[in-house]
């Protein structure tokens, strides 16, 4: 299972970045989490108490695998309809080399002007 991150948009959490693949069974009634904040995605476990956010209730009209929701940003609840795939991309996933390269000589610089200030402020 995915693990939640740190991602909330329209005070859900993204708690995975693609479906989940689950068995439903024809008659069974499931709770799906629409708060992300369930330790048990993707059903309900109740944490959304107090959020606002409730779980949508759906029975199984037959036995069979169904594709669950975790970004919680679908408009056909609680299957998914690919909206994981226009999330925001982690911060991970827009780094590049270059970009860390182009901070690390930023703080290079800050780094050298710091000790060039300090040595120039104690030959006074």
């Amino acid at each position: 299972m995915t693990d939640i991150e740190d991602l909330c948009i329209d005070g859900k959490v993204v708690a995975g970045r693609c479906s989940k693949k689950v068995k439903v069974v024809k008659g069974k009634t499931y709770y799906w989490c629409q708060c992300g904040k369930s330790r048990k995605q993707p059903f309900c476990d109740g944490s959304h108490k107090g959020s606002g956010i409730r779980p949508i209730k759906f029975t199984a009209t037959e036995t069979k695998d169904v594709y669950l929701c975790m970004c919680k940003q679908t408009k056909k609840g609680p299957y998914c309809d690919g909206s994981h795939k226009k999330l925001p991309k982690k911060k991970a996933e827009t780094e590049t080399p270059d970009s860390r390269k182009g901070l690390a000589r930023q703080v290079a610089i800050a780094v050298f002007i710091v000790a060039h200030v300090s040595l120039m402020w104690n030959r006074k």
